[in-house]
């Protein structure tokens, strides 16, 4: 075959390996690594609530709603108590599409 056909092969073999690479459990270990850092100073919680939401909608892109649901719970008792409706109405809408995956809408109507 000619130059082009092995550049396509070595191209598809790289986008195969690529494909078989946890990147969301990577993801997950640096935010969580940023989250720890930022929890041990002061003033930080904003950032913390940010990290914590990134951590979730990992959580719930990769079918792991037990654990987006948790974190999400935690967020959004923080957005109500601060007031921050725009930000809760996101979290409530991913928190109720991961009581649904679970089966356990009788959860998000408690929350």
């Amino acid at each position: 075959g000619s130059g082009g056909d092995r550049g396509e092969w070595v191209v598809g073999d790289a986008l195969v390996r690529e494909a078989k690479v946890g990147h969301s459990n990577h993801v997950i270990s640096l935010l969580t690594r940023a989250y720890d850092q930022f929890s041990k100073r002061k003033k930080t919680s904003r950032m913390l609530l940010y990290l914590a939401s990134q951590i979730a909608q990992e959580y719930h892109q990769t079918k792991h709603y037990t654990h987006a649901k948790d974190l999400f719970v935690r967020i959004a008792k923080n957005y109500s108590r601060e007031g921050w409706d725009t930000l809760l109405q996101s979290i409530l809408t991913t928190l109720l599409d991961c009581a649904l995956h679970e089966g356990k809408t009788d959860d998000f109507i408690r929350h």
